[in-house]
């Protein structure tokens, strides 16, 4: 007896999974619905890429692939590899900065205690057999078995694809040495008795802070406070509660109503609260907030908590203790001969000196409290 033909739509159904892997592979090469790119086509494609990142980071907005396919890549969606990998030369080598990939809302670096979620694994692990039904016999619990190890297997697959899909998402990081930005930020002022044309308060440094950007968020005071909340977040576990944030800040005379006087010279729009300008760092992907219902689920008595923003790539957590660390102790580097003097009297006047911390102990002392305050999450990105 011949074997029996397969519909057409079971064979159409078999074929499913092997057309998509194949579509999948082609996304990653060039070529489209209208042939493939020339070199021209690249060169001006990535240029609008360009373009439109330069714009895109001037606001603050992160910039999505399937933005970019749909602006500029619209009949070439295959180009997007080619397209990108010329566009990244062109930020790195003229304006010092490439495209960088952002986590997604949520996924930072996890500060949980080891033992709490060895407990929790521990507990869903005993869970899974509560519905297991009584007297059925070894065979039916190792099958059970069986079958969750390979939803668990399944689960930790789907983990890891989504893990190396990514999100797809981009912002501009600039990659300059520290040096060299330090170097452009020093002041040139022209001689005395040399009459120049045009802003008397330029101070002739090439690279000019509060000219550098023209937002609402953009003056260099504004920035000084940013650094000093995102600094505040990481030394309370990455996690901060919204009245202890502010609690911290009223130190500084930094209230919720406060007016912060500081306003870019190129912005139009007024002043900004504290509260307000938190809500933009939050808009901004600096900071993410987070809210928590209160009890019963409800809106009423909820919390308000606030941790580092997908933003990260832009001032990292070694930044933020870099910047803790020359509050505290200067920068690295600098001679400590003075304060070795205004010791020595004090050491005389004590009888038997004792031994002091050099200052390379002192830095290193402060980083691993840095760590620890961290939640022991090793500090990451550049400083």
């Amino acid at each position: 007896m011949p074997p029996r033909r397969q519909s057409q739509a079971s064979q159409t159904k078999g074929k499913q999974p092997a057309q998509e892997t194949q579509d999948d592979s082609d996304e990653e090469t060039q070529g489209g619905r209208s042939g493939p790119l020339t070199d021209a086509d690249i060169e001006s494609r990535a240029g609008m890429l360009v373009r439109l990142a330069l714009f895109q980071e001037y606001k603050r907005i992160p910039i999505r692939r399937t933005e970019v396919a749909k602006q500029i890549l619209p009949d070439n969606t295959r180009a997007f590899p080619l397209v990108f990998a010329r566009a990244q030369t062109i930020l790195r080598d003229t304006f010092g900065c490439e495209l960088y990939e952002i986590r997604a809302r949520g996924k930072g670096e996890s500060t949980e205690d080891p033992s709490q979620t060895q407990a929790m694994t521990q507990t869903q692990k005993k869970g899974k057999g509560k519905g297991r039904q009584p007297n059925r016999g070894l065979d039916a619990i190792d099958e059970e078995e069986e079958e969750e190890d390979e939803e668990e297997e399944d689960a930790t697959i789907t983990q890891k694809v989504k893990r190396e899909t990514g999100t797809k998402v981009y912002i501009l990081q600039n990659i300059l040495p520290g040096k060299i930005i330090e170097a452009m930020a020093e002041p040139a002022p022209l001689p005395h008795g040399i009459e120049v044309e045009g802003d008397d308060d330029d101070s002739g440094a090439l690279l000019q802070w509060d000219k550098g950007d023209g937002g609402i968020i953009g003056h260099v005071g504004l920035l000084g406070i940013r650094t000093l909340i995102l600094s505040l977040v990481l030394c309370h576990n990455r996690i901060i509660n919204d009245d202890h944030l502010h609690a911290l800040l009223r130190r500084l005379n930094l209230h919720r109503e406060t007016v912060l006087p500081y306003a870019s010279k190129d912005t139009t729009d007024p002043h900004l609260t504290l509260d307000k300008y938190l809500e933009l760092l939050a808009k901004y992907q600096y900071l993410e907030k987070i809210k928590n219902p209160g009890p019963m689920g409800q809106a009423e008595g909820g919390t308000v908590e606030w941790k580092w923003g997908s933003r990260e790539a832009e001032f990292s957590s070694k930044a933020a203790a870099k910047f803790m660390e020359e509050i505290m102790l200067g920068k690295e580097g600098e001679s400590d001969s003075e304060e070795e003097d205004e010791d020595q009297p004090r050491r005389r006047g004590r009888g038997a000196p004792r031994e002091r911390a050099s200052r390379p102990q002192k830095r290193q002392k402060l980083r691993d409290d840095i760590i620890k305050a961290a939640g022991g999450v090793p500090l990451s990105g550049r400083d």
